[in-house]
């Protein structure tokens, strides 16, 4: 019985010993269990575990040249997310109604309205909705993509390749990380720009010029000491 015990240690000990390991051409290690008759796989690790996306050099954007003749096109063209945005300004005005501007009391009076009849009543209902920074916000994306980020593209990826020229290591990072560390500087860059440039601002006064026009042109009177403010006045 005692060499049958023992002869049955020493038969396990050569099936342990009998486990291996390898590793594939994608890095996954395979170990294999021959006294289970098992074997377990060992995903290899992903590039985020050795690699973590560095900082580019914060690129100092100066306030981009705006093309605005391109922009009030651009804005033309983005009326529709205003006009879709009107129902509730059609449905809650109270007639008759005094339109200020930016709908502020204190504000400038540009024009009035004594019923929902006048042909006009329907852009001071747009004006309304232009007001809501919601519904502009779509319409200043739309001429940001299309007229700015174009302009200022290439220099800003100019700038961008420059910067990360100082950041120690760089070349030995992988595409996808110097990728998405670029893109993430541009995103950064952009936001900065836009800001200083006050594009927002500017482009909601610029919707307020075109509907303002088409009050005049539908029958409305504007009023005599109307000015339109200036952004940053």
């Amino acid at each position: 019985a005692g060499n049958a015990t023992a002869q049955k240690r020493r038969q396990e000990h050569k099936q342990t010993k009998r486990t291996t390991s390898r590793t594939n051409e994608r890095g996954h290690r395979f170990t294999d269990h021959p006294q289970t008759n098992q074997q377990t796989i060992t995903p290899a690790p992903t590039m985020g575990a050795f690699c973590s996306v560095p900082e580019v050099p914060e690129i100092d954007v100066e306030a981009p040249e705006i093309d605005m003749k391109k922009a009030a096109e651009a804005v033309k063209d983005s009326m529709g997310e205003i006009e879709k945005a009107t129902d509730k300004y059609a449905k809650e005005m109270k007639y008759p109604f005094t339109l200020h501007e930016k709908n502020v009391a204190e504000k400038q009076k540009i024009t009035e309205v004594p019923d929902a009849e006048k042909e006009w009543a329907k852009n001071i209902h747009e004006y309304l909705a232009a007001c809501d920074e919601k519904v502009m916000k779509k319409v200043s994306d739309n001429v940001w993509d299309t007229v700015v980020v174009p302009s200022v593209e290439p220099q800003l990826d100019k700038s961008i390749d420059d910067a990360t020229g100082n950041v120690e290591g760089w070349e030995n990072l992988p595409g996808m990380i110097q990728r998405k560390a670029k893109s993430t500087a541009k995103e950064k860059a952009l936001e900065q720009a836009r800001e200083k440039s006050k594009f927002d601002e500017r482009m909601q006064v610029k919707a307020f010029s075109i509907l303002v026009e088409r009050m005049t042109k539908n029958g409305a009177t504007i009023d005599a000491d109307y000015k339109p403010t200036e952004v940053g006045a």
